[in-house]
């Protein structure tokens, strides 16, 4: 359950964007989005710190989808907007990187050259592989 707080955190982040764009619907599935994503790779050092990721980072979700509609409407990118895009990104790199459980590369993937060793895998069954 998404705390309600945060999609008017999300909107103020986003108070660039006009309001026809931003619907609840969209908010809602970029915090579920963030909040998986978040999870799975952030050890933050409190509560209040992982909320304002999860606002960031749902903000850049709904961002790209808000910019990927206007592409398929017009036909191509909006001006400046690949810039805004960049500038998101950098900035939940830099939120989320310190209290990452995982090596980041810039553009939020995991980093697997530096991870400290080979991945596991993860089987439903018994499995005889070392």
């Amino acid at each position: 359950m998404v705390n309600p707080s945060l999609i008017f955190s999300v909107r103020r982040l986003l108070n660039h964007v006009p309001e026809d764009y931003l619907s609840d619907d969209v908010i809602v599935d970029a915090l579920n989005r963030a909040d998986s994503w978040l999870n799975a790779i952030l050890d933050p050092p409190d509560e209040t710190y992982r909320e304002h990721c999860l606002a960031v980072t749902a903000a850049y979700y709904v961002y790209v989808s808000y910019v990927t509609g206007l592409e398929r409407a017009v036909g191509t990118m909006p001006p400046g907007a690949t810039a805004t895009l960049n500038e998101w990104r950098r900035l939940v790199y830099h939120l989320v990187r310190p209290y990452s459980k995982l090596p980041l590369r810039e553009d939020l993937s995991i980093d697997e050259d530096r991870l400290s060793g080979p991945p596991c895998a993860v089987t439903l069954t018994d499995s005889n592989v070392p």
